[in-house]
């Protein structure tokens, strides 16, 4: 019988259908204001939780913020600046029929990545 290992538990991923349903309306729209997705990645035996802070602008550009708690540390990555995709490409994500598929057009729909200068 073979044995089991550490690495052979997953987490089973919950998505909030009703909230990206509601994220992918506001970057369709272009809806200004503050969208935090909260989610886990496992890596091996460890685990972090991870926030991602999606900002969309007046101008339609969307600013990234990450952050990933993990078992000792806390790691804030920099913020960067995204154009949006097309709005019709938003819609499309929407239709999609697996969640992990929404998710992931989700973040794709960011695009053209540039670091946002620091201050002197």
């Amino acid at each position: 019988m073979p044995v089991p290992t550490l690495y052979d538990c997953t987490v089973e991923f919950e998505y909030d259908e009703e909230a990206m349903d509601c994220v992918l309306q506001a970057l369709r729209d272009r809806t200004p204001g503050r969208y935090d997705i909260d989610g886990v990645q496992v890596g091996g035996v460890f685990v972090s939780d991870s926030i991602v802070s999606v900002r969309v602008r007046e101008d339609g550009t969307a600013l990234h913020t990450e952050c990933q708690q993990g078992d000792v540390s806390a790691i804030l990555f920099d913020r960067k600046q995204y154009d949006l995709q097309a709005s019709s490409y938003f819609e499309t994500c929407r239709g999609l029929p697996a969640p992990s598929d929404r998710y992931e057009c989700l973040f794709d729909g960011l695009v053209s990545r540039r670091e946002i200068p620091a201050c002197p």
